[in-house]
C-alpha cells in the first residue's frame, strides 16, 4: 500500500467527520501495488446508513482527501443502503483493502522486521552448512 500511516489516519478521520462513525474507508486501484509509481488515489467510502446527499458527500470527501494528500487526485466511490449498486462498486469491493488502523500497521511492521531478521539468519546458516559440506573432511 503506497500510503503512509499518517495519511491513512488522517483520511480515516476525514471519512468519519464527513460520513459519521458508521463509515468505513477502503483503498483500491494502483495504490495497492507497491511496485507501481504515481497515479491517483481511489477510495471506497462505505456507509451502513442511508446518505441523503451522496454527490455532496463524495465531492467533500474527495476534496478533503486531496488536501490531506498534498493535492494528489482522489477518486471516491460511495456505497450506502439507499444507493444503487453498480459494477464499479463490486469491482472496488473485490479489489480493495480496508484502511488499517495505526496499531495494526505497527504490528505488521514489527512482524516484517522479525521475518527479515529470521530470513537473514536462515540464509547465513544455510551458507555455513553448505560451506562445511563442500569443504568437509576428505579421505573417506
Amino acid at each position: 500500500m503506497r500510503l503512509d500511516a499518517q495519511h491513512i489516519e488522517r483520511l480515516k478521520r476525514v471519512a468519519v467527520e464527513e460520513a459519521g462513525q458508521h463509515a468505513r474507508l477502503r483503498l483500491f486501484g494502483s495504490r495497492l501495488d507497491d511496485a507501481a509509481t504515481g497515479g491517483d488515489v481511489d477510495l471506497l467510502l462505505e456507509s451502513t446508513v442511508p446518505v441523503a446527499e451522496p454527490a455532496v458527500l463524495v465531492a467533500r470527501m474527495a476534496a478533503r482527501a486531496s488536501r490531506v494528500l498534498g493535492g494528489r487526485k482522489v477518486d471516491v466511490v460511495l456505497t450506502a443502503p439507499n444507493l444503487k449498486r453498480l459494477p464499479i462498486h463490486e469491482a472496488a469491493l473485490r479489489r480493495s483493502v480496508v484502511m488499517p488502523d495505526n496499531d495494526l500497521l505497527n504490528r505488521l511492521r514489527f512482524l516484517a522486521r522479525v521475518i527479515q531478521r529470521e530470513r537473514t539468519h536462515l540464509l547465513a546458516t544455510d551458507q555455513r552448512i553448505f560451506a562445511a559440506a563442500t569443504n568437509g573432511p576428505t579421505g573417506c
